[in-house]
């Protein structure tokens, strides 16, 4: 039988293990990027914090006739009205499920609000310097040539290439902005 001293050096051990990737030192921290984890068809894909506004299950929207397929709709978020985008689509690398563990990652940036529809929100991640990866390994490892123009930079962490998303360059690229058809 477990006493409550067992249980709570158990739940210690726990968190310990699962926050292997969470900085605790002082220069740690000064030399880590946070960001949110998504997963995008094979992709495991790092958003910068400061670029999220919002993450959200995928809800019903509005259809938007005359657009292109990777429009899902448009929604009215707390007084915003936002075009959901399937970013798989966009890329040309599937099209997302709008169930299950998909979510919607709400972004603005000069006056652009959209939401980004993801297979999969993996959760805040933490990168060190020390696991940034070579530019040439980037892109040998992303299939997709337009995908690889929307990555900044990548790291390799617990045996994953995790993509550093440019979510402003996105929302500036003229094939973006030309939703209609």
């Amino acid at each position: 039988m477990s006493t409550a001293f067992d249980v709570l050096g158990s739940l210690d051990d726990l968190s310990r293990s699962r926050g292997a990737n969470i900085p605790t030192e002082r220069d740690d921290l000064l030399n880590t990027w946070a960001s949110i984890g998504v997963r995008l068809a094979s992709y495991h894909v790092s958003i910068d914090l400061n670029d999220v506004v919002e993450i959200l299950s995928y809800r019903v929207s509005t259809n938007v006739p005359g657009t292109q397929g990777w429009v899902k709709g448009i929604t009215n978020i707390r007084g915003n009205l936002a075009l959901i985008i399937d970013l798989k689509s966009y890329f040309g690398i599937g099209e997302t499920a709008t169930f299950g563990q998909s979510r919607v990652l709400f972004v603005r940036h000069e006056g652009i609000f959209v939401g980004l529809l993801v297979d999969q929100v993996v959760g805040k991640r933490h990168f060190k310097d020390k696991e940034k990866v070579k530019y040439e390994e980037i892109h040998s490892s992303v299939g997709s040539r337009y995908l690889q123009s929307f990555v900044r930079r990548a790291y390799h962490q617990n045996n994953e290439l995790w993509l550093v998303f440019n979510v402003k360059k996105l929302l500036t690229t003229q094939r973006f902005l030309d939703v209609a058809i």
